[in-house]
């Protein structure tokens, strides 16, 4: 698998170019020391689940933004400002 990914060019070239010595290194490292896992920081964790929470919000406050935009659509209409 990784070395389709790095030498045939399918879609994940594009993901692994530049980045051989790293995974190489990675493996390597693994290898070695038995360890699989990779930790995120702590920091970086709270960071996507904030992120995250953001994104889950989108459904919730669209139906508010678009009557708000539609009444203002609606005012610009009467003040002939949009036709």
């Amino acid at each position: 698998c990784y070395y389709e990914a790095c030498n045939i060019g399918d879609i994940f070239n594009g993901f692994f170019q530049g980045r051989e010595a790293a995974i190489k290194r990675i493996l390597k490292q693994n290898s070695q020391t038995g360890k699989i896992e990779i930790y995120v920081p702590y920091s970086q964790g709270i960071l996507a689940r904030l992120a995250q929470f953001f994104v889950g919000l989108i459904p919730i406050i669209w139906p508010t933004f678009e009557k708000k935009g539609l009444v203002n659509k609606e005012k610009l209409k009467k003040l002939g400002i949009l036709d």
